[in-house]
């Protein structure tokens, strides 16, 4: 294999980790420090002499904030949902649990309190491009059909939403009913004041704005395709170093390596700009780009919720040919840190398995625990990660590439 400067390609992980997540705010769709990572990763690209291609898109932003329910008891404060619209009413109080309830209730005008199964999980945004859950949407045309003043969701945790408590119901920016969430605990203090009249306040914005997705090249001296991705935004309120700045820094890491260095596959390098945001506008921007489809793809590479210090990292496999499993193991084989892993049916690299394109993931063996506890909170700082092991990533797939183009 061409040599690779182990010291170099850590130092670099660190700094651009640091870079993405301290120096920069969270990184959502849209927002300031989106755009200002997405320049980043840009100009490190150019300045390697790697071909890229920027393609804006329009979008929404959101700022978080609070929420008031003023009761007979007192006020209670909640949060705003996620792309909310502004709210004041004074309104019945009313509640439901399912969709059968729902729809049986008389909630025109009124806050609408939902908890119990209704709330147990956030909802699956109405139209989002890669799957449906018909629950979901039956719940979301439920509330929209009830034409309810606004509602408030009293959530716990739910592994789809990262580790956010609580989380909120609706991340959905095609819903116009006022939204707004509140813990679990303090759900009994709510439902005790059914049937009352309630002020309602919230001063939610929802901000029509520009993003862009970025698109690296390498050209390949033959044919074929090699794409390796990492989602570059983020959720609200959170540094994002293993959701996903370690993903990222893995792919700057991985740029700056393959300067200079020929190889017979085109290589792309892809940080989607929409995996944390309910519309992936990121992701269908670049398939929209390729209105020929993957039928040249050898292989996609995605990284997310990588290099938890500490912990191995996991590659798991879809849809892969043989050729490209063996190619794997080899890459692997000089790695102690890089091993075959379990299946995860999440991120990006499922937008090109569900089609039948080979892919792989690359994550933390400690995945559990950093959806469970780290993700979409503030506690996923840069200390978390061991740049070691992100440079582990970026030589494994260096590998892989110098594999598949010999077998090629």
């Amino acid at each position: 294999m061409t040599s690779i400067d182990r010291d170099k390609l850590t130092e670099r992980a660190t700094v651009h980790l640091e870079r993405l997540c301290a120096g920069l705010a969270d990184r959502h769709t849209g927002g300031a420090g989106n755009v200002a990572a997405n320049a980043y990763f840009a100009d490190i690209a150019s300045r390697a002499g790697l071909d890229v291609e920027r393609i804006g898109f329009d979008c929404f932003e959101w700022e978080p904030g609070p929420a008031y329910l003023e009761t007979t008891s007192g006020i209670l404060t909640a949060k705003r949902g996620p792309y909310s619209l502004p709210c004041k009413a004074e309104a019945t109080l009313v509640a439901a649990t399912t969709v059968g309830e729902l729809e049986a209730l008389d909630a025109e005008g009124c806050v609408l309190l939902l908890h119990g199964p209704i709330a147990s999980a956030q909802l699956t945004p109405r139209g989002y491009p890669f799957y449906s859950v018909d629950e979901h949407t039956q719940i979301l045309s439920a509330i929209e059909a009830a034409r309810p003043a606004a509602i408030i969701a009293i959530t716990g945790r739910d592994e789809m939403a990262g580790a956010i408590y609580p989380f909120p119901l609706m991340n959905d920016a095609t819903v116009d009913v006022p939204s707004a969430y509140v813990r679990d605990v303090d759900g009994p203090a709510l439902l005790a004041h059914v049937g009352e009249t309630v002020r309602f306040t919230m001063d939610a914005k929802r901000i029509p704005t520009r993003a862009e997705q970025v698109i690296v090249r390498t050209p390949g001296t033959g044919v074929g395709r090699i794409l390796v991705s990492a989602h570059i935004d983020t959720a609200r309120e959170t540094p994002g170093a293993l959701d996903n700045g370690t993903g990222v820094a893995c792919l700057l890491g991985l740029i700056e390596e393959l300067a200079g260095r020929p190889s017979r596959h085109t290589i792309e390098v892809l940080p989607f700009n929409g995996e944390d945001n309910y519309a992936a506008k990121g992701e269908l921007v670049y398939l929209a780009a390729n209105p020929d489809g993957f039928s040249d793809v050898t292989v996609v590479v995605n990284i997310d919720a990588a290099g938890l210090a500490g912990a191995a990292t996991d590659v798991s496999f879809y849809s892969c040919p043989d050729v490209v499993n063996e190619a794997a193991e080899a890459a692997m084989a000089p790695l102690a840190s890089v091993q075959t892993g379990p299946a995860w049916p999440a991120s990006d690299h499922m937008v090109f398995a569900m089609q039948g394109i080979p892919a792989m993931a690359i994550a933390s063996a400690e995945l559990t625990r950093v959806v469970g506890e780290i993700a979409h909170t503030e506690l996923d700082t840069p200390d978390l990660a061991d740049p070691a092991l992100m440079a582990d990533i970026v030589e494994f797939i260096l590998r892989l590439i110098e594999e598949l183009d010999a077998r090629a």
